[in-house]
């Protein structure tokens, strides 16, 4: 290996590492989601579904593309990504028009992380907007961590016996701070090793020169 392929392979090895900690943010494709309750008429996957979604970053109202808790709760909610990510953002459509008003709509709301479902560590404390007005918007909510599972604890409403969402995206990258598969580490001692080489090469020219 000449000191032009070692210097190639040591570069490219340096960007496979940084490259694993700093994947650009897209959105995740929500493996599944469970609601501690819903009302009979609603469907909890239409929160992931994108149905009631009709471009724009709009929402078409219907109550059929929503969900909705039962009567007198405040449900929890729990999204499985799939996979661990990175999670940088979500994007939140609230109840909002349609059917029988928008205080349905959510109001606090506390987002957790976790990596197996059992133990979560908050992400914050939230408060999401409303609106009679059909079709709508969403709530953009900053979000930092490593989490496959994302809880909603909906801890108010806007005043309604019932409570309820329409739709949820989550945005991120690949987990920071995880472990490389073996062929990129290989990959990476290669290059490593291949630098350090050249170093030593460059040190002995030195001192020969010195001389």
């Amino acid at each position: 290996m000449n000191i032009k392929t070692k210097i190639a392979a040591a570069t490219a090895a340096i960007g496979l590492l940084s490259a694993a900690g700093a994947a650009g943010a897209a959105e995740i494709a929500v493996a599944g989601v469970t609601a501690s309750s819903t009302f009979f008429t609603y469907n909890v996957n239409h929160l992931i579904d994108g149905s009631g979604l009709v471009g724009g970053g709009l929402h078409d109202g219907d109550f059929h593309d929503k969900w909705m808790g039962d009567i007198f709760v405040l449900p929890t909610l729990v999204f499985d990504l799939g996979a661990t990510y990175s999670l940088t953002s979500s994007s939140i459509w609230n109840y909002n028009g349609g059917c029988c008003g928008d205080t349905r709509s959510v109001n606090g709301l506390t987002i957790s992380f976790s990596n197996d479902n059992v133990g979560y560590v908050s992400a914050g404390n939230f408060n999401l907007s409303h609106t009679a007005a059909d079709p709508f918007g969403s709530d953009s909510l900053g979000l930092t961590g490593n989490a496959r599972y994302v809880k909603f604890d909906i801890t108010s409403n806007y005043g309604d016996d019932y409570t309820g969402l329409s739709e949820v995206k989550f945005f991120g990258g690949a987990a920071t701070g995880g472990v490389p598969e073996p062929a990129t580490w290989a990959f990476m001692l290669v290059g490593f090793g291949g630098l350090g080489a050249v170093l030593r090469r460059r040190r002995s020219v030195a001192a020969v020169a010195a001389a």
